[in-house]
């Protein structure tokens, strides 16, 4: 990559076999002098990342529609610094999808294939309410199956399921069961449980999260929904790049307002 001043650079793409010469170039009115080695056949000049142009002994043609590959000769081949060979380029309407896109966008393969699997991953969401959240959990519920895309697979532990009629896709888990086989007192804290503002915390409900992976072992992925959360968008992508795209933990915190070191002293 060659740059002078202000101008816009010049990237010299050539091939395996070298001859050191001078060269000089006028593109735009921009001109100047270049020692280079160029291969035997030719040289790729890439003027501000747009237009291209082949260098032979000096001088440059504007090569429309085309982009060039220079010429690797092999041993026994002796290849003449004038000769050049250029490869017209595809049209786009010939290109598949994945071409466009790898070729435009930078991507890998690799990231594609990452694309494709979570494209098929299932899309499991966990709630865990007892009756006095059930009114919000309604709501909730209701907000996922309106907005989403897809079939998703809604686990619901709580006292009593939703109603049948209506969320007869959402698996009910009743959480008496799920404390005998988890036993969700291990994570309670009794020195919090007395203080009026956390008092809702002695919820056995709101320790389910803790025992997710334990609940379903062979469930790649699920993620946790509060049961007073309104959902007002599409919960399928936003699933599949949480935590796969990304190494960023999606989290709340405290905006304003007193530390909540107090508590618990």
């Amino acid at each position: 990559m060659y740059s002078y001043g202000s101008q816009p650079p010049l990237q010299l793409a050539i091939g395996d076999d070298f001859e050191r010469m001078d060269a000089n170039w006028n593109v735009g009115g921009f001109g100047g002098n270049l020692k280079v080695k160029f291969p035997h056949c030719a040289c790729l000049l890439h003027w501000n990342g747009a237009r291209k142009y082949w260098l032979d002994d000096g001088r440059y043609k504007d090569l429309v529609n085309s982009t060039f590959t220079p010429c690797n000769p092999s041993p026994n081949q002796k290849i003449s610094r004038t000769k050049v060979q250029y490869v017209p380029m595809i049209p786009d309407e010939k290109k598949s999808k994945e071409e466009k896109q790898g070729w435009r966008g930078g991507k890998r393969k690799d990231q594609i294939d990452i694309e494709k699997k979570l494209s098929s991953q299932t899309v499991h969401l966990l709630y865990a309410a007892d009756h006095d959240a059930m009114p919000g959990l309604d709501a909730s519920v209701r907000s996922i199956l309106k907005h989403a895309s897809e079939r998703v697979v809604i686990h619901h532990v709580g006292t009593e399921p939703l109603e049948p009629s209506i969320f007869s896709d959402v698996e009910f888990h009743p959480l008496a069961d799920v404390h005998r086989i988890h036993n969700l007192t291990r994570f309670t804290n009794p020195h919090v449980s007395r203080h009026r503002s956390v008092r809702r915390l002695t919820s056995l409900a709101n320790y389910v999260r803790f025992v997710m992976a334990d609940m379903f072992p062979d469930v790649g992925k699920i993620m946790w929904i509060d049961a007073d959360t309104i959902i007002r968008c599409d919960i399928v992508p936003f699933f599949r790049s949480a935590l796969s795209t990304s190494n960023h933990t999606i989290l709340a915190r405290l905006m304003g307002g007193r530390p909540v070191e107090h508590l618990g002293k």
